[in-house]
């Protein structure tokens, strides 16, 4: 196996580049990666938009999200709307004063996609896609099998 490809999928340098491009939005914001992940999250979900949705989608336990939503909720950048049909349920909207912070998240994504994508042909993009799709589809079965 590519000793280079094994450093890509471990992650690494793509933990190294999302800190340096987020790094002065977490700072400023006080946010952690998870709310930054969440807060992406919710700007791009439509109806996907309770906790359980957000640790489905982005593959992080219960606990972490909660600990997120708690944060982001204190600094009133998400608001808490329960369900008007099932109590049970708790919807996550981003506040206004939330918005601009979501829309910095989405700038820096589109960002580190065109770094990540730089000098990538839409052919060789899409194939890498398809690829990722299949490995992740590899690990989900082997995890779920153990």
């Amino acid at each position: 196996m590519n000793d280079k490809f094994e450093f890509l999928i471990m992650g690494q340098q793509f933990k190294r580049l999302y800190e340096k491009c987020y790094d002065q939005l977490m700072t400023e914001y006080d946010l952690k990666k998870i709310d930054i992940d969440v807060l992406y999250f919710l700007s791009h979900s439509g109806e996907y938009d309770t906790a359980r949705d957000i640790s489905n989608f982005i593959y992080v336990s219960k606990a972490h999200v909660s600990k997120s939503i708690e944060s982001l909720h204190t600094k009133q950048l998400i608001e808490l709307v329960p369900d008007p049909s099932d109590r049970r349920y708790v919807h996550i909207k981003i506040t206004e004063q939330g918005q601009p912070v979501a829309n910095q998240v989405v700038l820096i994504k589109e960002k580190i996609n065109s770094i990540l994508f730089r000098g990538v042909s839409t052919e060789e993009k899409q194939l890498m896609i398809e690829l990722t799709n299949k490995i992740i589809c590899n690990i989900n079965d082997e995890l779920e099998r153990s």
